[in-house]
């Protein structure tokens, strides 16, 4: 009954690779490597952070450094959320002022592009139907063919 229920619940997306189920690359079977990483790096910040609250708390039972060591994770955690999205809305601001430059530049662009002298249209002659000649034929003239093209001419 507990695979049933596990299977069917989301799992937190670890890194963008499409490539990847569960930790493992699914064309190689091994380990994917940028999971590996911020595993890595999220291991290391808890010791820090346990390391910092042991320090700062030497007399206190686990189960306090344990809540304390909890609270600063999820302060450093929260705060680093917040940088990130601070740092996104300043790339999104400067994307924006980039394309609204662009366009007034395109805008101004087009102010100035007027044509130098109004151009007249151009006016092609009528096809003329060809007259057809002996020679189009395609044998040798003949002599009745001679003569009528003489004649038109």
């Amino acid at each position: 009954m507990r695979v049933a229920t596990t299977g069917a619940l989301p799992q937190r997306q670890q890194c963008g690779d499409a490539r990847r189920d569960d930790r493992i690359l699914l064309d190689t079977g091994q380990d994917c490597p940028r999971c590996e990483d911020r595993q890595a790096h999220r291991r290391a910040q808890r010791h820090a952070v346990a390391a910092a609250v042991d320090a700062a708390m030497p007399g206190a039972s686990e189960a306090e450094r344990r809540a304390a060591a909890d609270r600063q994770l999820h302060q450093n955690v929260t705060a680093q959320a917040w940088i990130r999205e601070h740092r996104w809305a300043q790339v999104r601001e400067q994307q924006a002022a980039a394309a609204q430059a662009r366009a007034e530049a395109a805008a101004a662009q087009l102010a100035f592009e007027v044509p130098a002298a109004p151009t007249a249209p151009v006016v092609l002659p009528r096809r003329t139907r060809r007259l057809s000649s002996p020679l189009r034929n395609r044998g040798p003239p003949t002599a009745t063919s001679i003569r009528r093209w003489s004649s038109r001419t």
